[in-house]
Formats: C-alpha cells, structure tokens, sequence
C-alpha cells in the first residue's frame, strides 16, 4: 500500500515506518529494508533515509544501532533504490557512533558493486555515471584511516568485494590496493586479518593477467614509454617543418607546403593510442605489483606473529604471490615453511594447503603428466631451501602424516603419486644433475618425516649409478642419496640399502673431490654405515685408510694436500662421534637385557647397602667400564688408534693458523678445529687438553667460520663436558664483541640455550655482555638478545627474579664498559696465572700418541710457546644514549615493588660510592666520555636508572629518604633533572595526597642540593617532614633489614659496593664491581 500511495502520504508514511519498524528492534528494521526492496523505485528509501537522517539529529546515538541494521540491510537487499539517495548515506559517514559508519561503507560498496554488473551486463543505462562511481570509491578508501578499527575492518571487507565483484577499473586498482597494504599495520588483529584476504582478493581477481611477473612488462613498458617520446619528437619536427614551410611560403610564393595526409595521420593517432592504452596497462600491472611487494617485510612479520590469524593470512598472501609469480613468492613460500614450528594447528593446516597448492598435488591424481609438472615444482622448491627450510619441510610433511592418518582437515603435502614422479625424474637418464638432486633432496626429506615407505629400492639403485661419472663425483647427490639411506636404515636392514650405501661410501672416499657437499655426504654414509654394516669399525677404518692415503699421512713424503688432509681429519671426528653413539648404545641394550638379580639382605651384614642397591651398582659399574673403554681404544690420551693420532696433528694445523694469517688453508683450519671439537665430547681428558685451543681459536682465529664453528661445538662440549668448560665461560662470553655478525649471533645462539636451559650460570658479567647486543648493528641479533632477556624473565617466581638479581652488576659494568670487538693481544711468557686471565697452546701429545703418530707426516709450524689474552679490548666508550637504551629496556623487567625498592636502594648507595675517586678507578674503566669527566657520568646513569624504575609510594619514600647518599650529585644538571623528574612522576600516582608533604620537602631539598646549600649533618629529624618524624625508628629497623635482604638477593661476585655503603675514607683498595 505504501509503495503505491500518493507521493503526498510519503513523509507521513515513512515516519510511520521509522516510528513502528526501523526504531523497534533490528529484525523491525531488516523488514523495512526489504519493503524499499520490494519496490516503489527507490521513492520510499529515499523518504526512510530522509526521515532517519532527522530522528537521528534529534535523537542522537541512542538509536544508530538500528539505522545501521537498516542502511546495510538496505544496501544488501536493494542496492538500486539506495543509489539515487547517496548523498543521505554520505551524511551518515559524520556520526559518531563506528556502527553506523561501517554500514554506510558496507551500502556503498553495494551501489558500486550493482554498477559493475550492470557495465558487465553491458545495458545502455548504468546505475552510475563514471565520477559518481569514483566518487563512491574515494569515499569507501578514505575509511580506511577511520578512527575507530571497527570502521576499518569494515573497509576492508568492503574494498574484498568491491575487487570480488570486479568493480574496481583498472586505473583505480592501484589506488586499493595501496589503502589496503596500508592497513597490514595495523594495531588491531581484525583489521589486519580483513587486510590481508583483500590482498589475497586483489592478486586472485586482478584484472590484468595471470601472470604478474614484473620483468617483461617492465621491459614493454620501457620500449612503449621509449616509442612514445621518439613519436612525440617526431611530431614536434614534423609540425616544425610546417610551420617554416607556411612562413616562408608568405614570403616567396613558389615554396611548396607539404600536403596533410588525413587519413595517415588518422591512422598514426590510432596506432599511438593503442600504444598509450598498452602503456597503462603495464603501467598498472606494475604499480599493483610493486605496492604488494613493498609489504613483503611486513607480511613476512606478520608471518612470525604469536596471532594465529596473522600468521595464516600471511601464509595465504604468499601462496597467492606464490601462484602469480611474484618476486616475493619464491622467498614467502621458505617463511610459510616456517609456520610448521607453529604452536597452533590452523597454522600448520593451512601452512600444508599452501604448499600443495603451490605444488598442486591434487593435479598429481589426474594423470601421470600432471605429476610429472608437480614434481618438477616440487624440485623447483627445494633448489631454493637451505637446511634450515628442509627441517621445516620435513615437520609439515610428518604433521601433514599424523592428520591424515587421524583423518583431520590437512591437506597431504607428500602424495604418493607425487612421491613415485619424483622417483621417476631421480632415475631418468635425461633429466639434468641439479634436478635430479633436488628430486633426491625432497624424497630424503618425505623419508625422514615418514619413514622408509616412501623409498623405492630400484629407483634408488638407478639414482645412485649417476654419482659418478666420468671418474667424477657429484658429492650434491652423494650427501642427499646417503641421507636418504640413513633415514631408511633406521627401521631395519635392506639389501638395496646396504648396496647403495657401499657404493656411495666407494665413491666418497676413493675419488678425490673438492666439493663442499662431501662433508654432509662424508657424515650421512658413516651414520648409514654403522646402522647397516655387520662390522662397521672395519668399514670405516677401511675409508679412514683410504683418506690418509690420499692426504699422504702414511707416506715419506714431507708435506701432505689440505682438502685430503681435511676430508680426513672430518671423517675421523665423525667416526669418533658414531662411535662414542654406538658404546652408549650398547650399554643402553646391555642394561634392557641384563636380568635383575634378587639379594637376600642379611641383617647386620656390611654390605646391606650396596646388596639393596642392587641393579643400581651394577649399572653404574658398566657404564665406567663403557667410558674406560672409550677412553682406551677411541679417542682417549692413551688411545694407540688412528683417531687419536690425528688429534696433535690437527692441534697442530690449527696452532699454525692462529700463528701467522694465511698459513692453512680455511677449509683445513676448520676441519681441524672440529675434529678437536668432536674428540673432546667424546673423552674428558682430551677435551681438558685441547679447550684452551679451541677457546683461543674462537677468540683470535682469523676466519669467521673457524670462529663460528667453534662457537657453536662449545654448546655440544658443555653439554657433554660441563665441568671442564665452566671455567671457561667468561671467554665465551667475551666473544659476543666479535667483529663478525655471524660469530656473534652464533655465540649468542650457543650462550642462549646453555643459560636458559641451566647449564650454565648466567652471571653479571656474561648478561652485560649480552645486554651489549641490545643496541647491536645487527637487526637479528637485536631481536635475539631481547628475546633472551624475554625468556630470562619467564624464569622468575613470585618472590625471585633472575633479571633483578643480575641488574646490579649489569649497571656496574654497563657503566664502566667499552664496546669494540676482540682485539687480543700477544703477550710474552710469564708467571702461570688463573685459566680465566690466560690461555695456553697445550697441543703436546703423549709417549703412546707420539708412538702413534709417527707414520703421520705433515708439515706444520711448531706450537707458539706465548700466551694470548683475550681480555684486552679497543678503547671504544659506550654512548650515553645506548646506555639509556639498554638500561631502559633491562628495567622494564623489574615489575615487582620490592624488588624497584631495593634496587633504588642499592643505587643511592652506588652513587654515595662515586663522590670520591681517589685511585681514578672510575676514570680508568670509563676513560673518556665526552664533555664530562667519568664521575660526573656515571652518577648521570646511576641517576637515569633510578628514573626508569617502577615508582610506588614505598620507592619514592625509599629515594626521599635516602637523600644524604646522592645530595654530594645534586649540583650537576643531569642529575637534578633526572631527580627532579622523579618527583613530577611521583606527583601522578594515585593517592598522591598521602605524599604531597613529602614531596613538597624532598623537591625543595633537591633545589638546596643542586645550589650547592643543603646541610644534612646537624640537621637530624628537622630535616625530615612531621609526618614521619614518628615513623623514624621502624623505618630504621626495615631499612636494615632490606638491607641483609638484598644482600642474599644478590648472587653475583662483584656487588658488593651496591649491597652496602661503606664510608669512601676506610677504603684502602679499588672497590670491587666498578671495572668492567
């Protein structure tokens, strides 16, 4: 009745619809948009939203709730009756209530989607003219910055569909696609998952091409953009020549004027549009593509997110760029491998998805074609991974496994058909080395994820016949062939593994190759030889032999070839390791087979004890029968075995390193320096004898990846040798100044897992060290030393605090520091001193291993008979605003009130400590500092310490309080300030009443302090406000008490000048904690 009314009823009949329907709850204003649906041509919506955009004027946002129930209902159901009232939408965007908004937003990307199926639709009359459609699109964009997240997620959506429904043109897509890369940072995890799907909808809906590779259409581009300047000069010659021709033909009339072809020149203008067209398509397609890969960073962030929906949208961005062949899908597709460290399933889920489908697997079951395409891919992947990417690979492979085997939504990563075209291409004669190793590589990782199901033993065979050729070994095929036969021989001896592996163990050690890959194969063969051989030991002593013979250690001849000399020194610490592996794994089946035997235990008798303990002794007694064993025929100092001859030989090599820059090849030192590594976890004595080489070699050795090695074989000799490498962590420590990122970010690695792990002790010396990284030039090492303290901070109770306890000696040190890589320094041979200030070459073998070695000739320079000291540092300060920095950061981890109490109080006693330097301690730790002297700065950190503290009612009473430790500080101006500082935050807590008179009295005491007049000596309580003058002497009993507390809190060495404050005139000798 309503839409078939006199237009003069409209305004009375539209309040009656906003008074009976719109504003009586939101299924009443659903109706009413759907009766401006059901027709009236648009004349009752337009009266509705007249009448709405009146009652909400007056009533406010009372009712906006359910105007944006209607207007998005409306713009859902009628998106034509609400085009010709746009203009009653637009003044909806004004409102102050986010609901209303992001329905107007919601029915406006409506009207414009409604526009492009009618342009698509091709009918003479669309709903929109062209500025009025790029009007509206200006309006949805420009939400995108709205203030409210709410709005912004709804923009997002709406801008998804606008590209959906292909309404957005061509020369505004960029535009979109820009305002929604905008939002991938946002703060708000809604809008930043909305964002992310639009991008996926911007490349899955593009409106250019299949393809986005940027490089030919930056190359068309250029040849169009190259084409239309030379046409464009052209014609502004040719219209030269013209106009000469015309003002010389007014002057001599027998001058011919070129004629006009119309029809040419019609035809010219035709081609050049054509080129101009073209021109903004690349153009186009180059602005879309260069707007998503300018948010490659922050999409590979979001990618590492804790946000499950962060993480899974970006996984989906970059399958998405994975399929249209952006520059940023080779390298996402390694961060969506990643994903499978997840700790959520959905995660990982759709990690799987994205890699089938990048892969596409599901087209493997259609035919054998189709796998053969998915195999390649699957080889194309690879090429590009490193060990770290094949890890992750190999965990979405099993995860992928475990859900479908328990039938949850996880898309196969290894089908079996794409398993079986990828043992065709490993076994094709034509297929090119490189592919043929990747197609090895993926199937050794299918293997380690899933087991040995997945080997085929002919194909395996087939592969294997092509590691040599022509007397050459391609040791990349050799390492991923023998790590796939070490993964299979795990679940039980095959004949066609026991094959390959004596071919390629054949092929590895008697053909001389330089590759790098031998030594992953070199280590993969040995651990599939000791799982698969009845005799292992002979097998490898057999290629031992063969490697000693080829570096010339059992010849006459004087010097020996490095790469040889190298393989062999490898393989030999890796044997050793398979060997100390196999012991422990006989003892452990020696234990399982052994029967228990039952005791009686006679009452009185002696050996009651050792009778009840039983099994317990005897295990014991095996496993030192076991070590002994080790330590007698492997590796140990009495050792007549050909390991245990090569241990001086390689001490040497890596002496003579260390000794003169360039004197052994790097791929030697390094071997060397393993081989020493390798032997030490296996015996205790040799690790006692070769630590000090290897601590001098990541302190001094003129290669990186020496450095970097050792740094990482520390953690493994802690692990097994903890008692022999305490003494030396003080060293390892002191790496993390190297000069090299990767020896730092590797011993922070290594220092990291042994802390957190409680191997070793974090001390406050070490933390400094670390705390040090914090403002490193390193981006990743930066994020890994916070993480470090993060993780610390998980460790803490509720009455401790591993950070609190440690920040004393971190502040000392941090004070005093100088930041500059290792710069040891050779000193001549003195007196014997502590392992921790010196380090000594100990390379001599013994009688037996001198017996042993006397085959062995190599040439070296003899051991250096000097000691270095890894100690001495560059005299390079640390800045006032990386102190700031790391202090600012170490500080925000103290969060509990008693531990800020008692740190301010130690502190204020620190800076009582500075008022006097008499033995310039300070001086010489700090050197110079800039404009002022080293007292004057350290009191400036104490001072900025205090200020970054968490400050309670009990902390600023504790600083008030102790006004007599820093008043001798006061006249400097950063320190005023900083106190200064103090007070106006302390004016800011709540319940500040209770203060107001001890902060009035402290600020005017810091005023005579900075002047240079305050008196504490005779003033005694008058100094102190009335208020708590009563509570003087119980706040002296609790002060003494915190003070015994922080000193048990306190676990390191030198704090002992924060736990107390002894009188600076009865100190006769540096006060401990102050150097660095």
């Amino acid at each position: 009745a309503i839409t078939s009314a006199p237009v003069e009823f409209g305004a009375p009949a539209a309040a009656a619809l906003v008074e009976d329907l719109v504003l009586r709850d939101e299924a009443g204003a659903k109706d009413a948009a759907d009766l401006c649906a059901a027709g009236g041509g648009g004349r009752v919506a337009g009266d509705l939203l007249r009448e709405l955009d009146r009652v909400s004027g007056e009533s406010g946002d009372s009712s906006a709730k359910l105007v944006a129930a209607f207007v998005d209902h409306l713009g859902q159901r009628a998106p034509s009756a609400a085009a010709p009232h746009v203009a009653s939408l637009k003044a909806q965007l004004a409102s102050t209530h986010y609901g209303l908004r992001s329905a107007v937003v919601s029915a406006l990307s409506s009207v414009v989607c409604e526009d492009a199926a009618d342009r698509h639709a091709e009918k003479e009359k669309t709903l929109l003219a062209d500025d009025a459609r790029d009007a509206l699109l200006d309006l949805v964009v420009e939400r995108s910055r709205d203030a409210s997240h709410w709005t912004r997620a709804a923009t997002m959506r709406a801008c998804a569909k606008l590209v959906e429904h292909r309404a957005v043109p061509r020369d505004r897509y960029a535009d979109v696609a820009s305002a929604v890369c905008g939002r991938l940072k946002d703060k708000t995890a809604q809008v930043r998952k909305n964002a992310l799907d639009s991008v996926c909808a911007l490349l899955a809906h593009n409106p250019f091409a299949p393809v986005l590779d940027p490089a030919p259409h930056e190359l068309r581009a250029d040849a169009l953009q190259a084409a239309a300047v030379a046409d464009h000069a052209s014609t502004v010659l040719r219209d030269r020549r013209r106009a000469e021709a015309v003002l010389a033909k007014q002057e001599d009339d027998s001058v011919e004027v070129e004629q006009v072809d119309e029809a040419l020149e019609d035809a010219l203008q035709d081609e050049r549009d054509k080129r101009r067209v073209e021109l903004d398509y690349h153009v186009g397609v180059l602005r879309l593509v260069h707007c998503v890969e300018a948010s490659h960073g922050i999409i590979d962030r979001l990618a590492r997110s804790s946000t499950a929906s962060d993480a899974v949208g970006a996984a989906r961005v970059f399958g998405a760029c994975r399929a249209f062949e952006l520059p940023s899908g080779k390298t996402g597709l390694r961060a969506v491998l990643r994903l499978a460290c997840s700790s959520h399933d959905a995660v990982k889920a759709e990690a799987a998805k994205v890699v089938a489908a990048s892969l596409d697997v599901q087209a493997c079951e259609t035919g054998s074609h189709k796998a053969l395409e998915a195999a390649k891919r699957a080889c194309s992947l690879i090429k590009g991974c490193g060990s770290v990417d094949l890890q992750c690979l190999e965990a979405l492979i099993a995860a992928a496994e475990k859900a479908a085997g328990e039938k949850k939504d996880f898309e196969r990563v290894a089908t079996p058909k794409l398993v079986r075209a990828l043992w065709d291409v490993a076994s094709a004669s034509k297929v090119d080395a490189s592919t043929r190793v990747a197609a090895c590589r993926f199937l050794a990782t299918c293997c380690s994820a899933v087991g040995s199901k997945v080997v085929d033993g002919p194909a395996l065979s087939d592969a294997a016949q092509f590691v040599v050729v022509e007397d050459s070994v391609d040791c990349a095929l050799a390492e991923a062939l023998a790590r796939l036969v070490r993964d299979s021989s795990r679940n039980g001896q095959k004949p066609e593994l026991v094959a390959t592996c004596a071919l390629l163990r054949e092929a590895l050690f008697a053909h001389d190759s330089g590759d790098g890959h031998w030594y992953g194969a070199c280590d993969a063969v040995l651990a599939a030889t000791f799982q698969l051989e009845g005799d292992p030991e002979q097998c490898v002593g057999d290629a031992l032999r063969s490697l000693a013979e080829k570096a010339q250690l059992l010849s006459e001849e004087p010097e020996g070839k490095a790469g040889a000399l190298a393989r062999c020194l490898h393989a030999a610490g890796a044997a050793a390791l398979l060997g100390l592996v196999a012991v422990e794994d006989l003892g452990s089946r020696m234990k399982k087979g052994a029967q228990p035997v039952k005791k009686v235990v006679v009452e009185g008798d002696d050996d009651d004890l050792a009778n009840a303990a039983g099994g317990a002794g005897e295990d014991a007694e095996r496993d030192a029968r076991l070590l002994r064993l080790v330590e007698e025929k492997i590796v140990g100092v009495k050792a007549d075995g050909f390991v245990a001859a090569l241990a001086p030989v390689a001490a040497k090599v890596a002496s003579r390193a260390l000794a003169r820059r360039g004197a052994v090849p790097g791929v030697l030192h390094r071997s060397a320096v393993l081989f020493l590594a390798k032997v030490s976890c296996v015996s205790r004595g040799v690790c006692e004898e070769y630590l000090p080489l290897l601590i001098t070699t990541l302190a001094r050795a003129p290669d990186a990846l020496a450095r970097q090695n050792v740094a990482v074989a520390l953690g493994d000799l802690a692990s097994r040798q903890p008692n022999s490498v305490e003494p030396w962590t003080d060293h390892v420590y002191g790496a993390l100044r190297d000069s090299d990122a990767t020896v730092r970010a590797a011993v922070l690695a290594t220092l990291a897992h042994l802390a957190l792990n409680d191997m070793i002790k974090a001390r406050g010396g070490g933390v400094a060290e670390v705390a040090l990284l914090v403002v490193d030039g390193d981006d990743t090492i930066r994020r890994r030393a916070r993480a470090f303290f993060e993780e610390l901070h998980k460790k803490s109770t509720a009455q401790s605090s591993p950070i609190y306890n440690l920040l004393p000696d971190v502040v000392s040190r941090l004070s005093a520091a100088r930041r500059g890589p290792v710069t040891p320094v050779v000193q001549e041979e003195e007196a014997p001193s502590s392992p921790k200030k010196t380090l000594r070459f100990s390379v001599a073998p013994s009688p037996v291993q001198n017996e042993a070695a006397k085959k062995l000739r190599f040439s070296v320079a003899p051991s250096p008979k000097k000691r270095v000291s890894i100690l001495e540092e560059k005299d390079e300060t640390l800045s006032a605003v990386d102190f700031q920095a790391i202090m600012g950061f170490l500080l925000n981890f103290v969060d509990k009130e008693k531990h800020a109490e008692a740190l301010a109080e130690k502190l204020c006693q620190r800076l009582d400590a500075t008022k006097a330097d008499d033995d310039d301690a300070v001086a010489k730790a700090r050197k110079a500092t800039g404009d002022v002297d080293a007292q004057t700065a350290s009191r400036r950190d104490l001072s900025f310490c205090l200020g970054r503290l968490m400050l309670t009612e009990k902390v600023t009473r504790k600083l008030a309080e102790s006004i007599a430790l820093y008043k001798d500080a006061l006249p400097d101006e950063g320190v005023y300030a900083a106190f200064t500082a103090i007070v106006a935050k302390a004016r800011k807590l709540p319940k500040v009443d209770a203060l107001k008179e001890l902060l009035d009295d402290w600020e005017a005491k810091l005023l005579a302090g900075h002047e240079r007049r305050l008196d504490l000596d005779g003033a005694g309580p008058a100094a102190v406000p009335q208020s708590a003058k009563k509570k003087k002497a119980p706040a002296k009993k609790r002060a003494t008490r915190k003070k015994k507390v922080v000193q048990s809190d306190s676990d390191d060495e030198g704090g002992d000048a924060l736990a107390e404050n002894v009188p600076r005139a009865t100190r006769t000798r540096p006060r401990r904690g102050v150097r660095a």
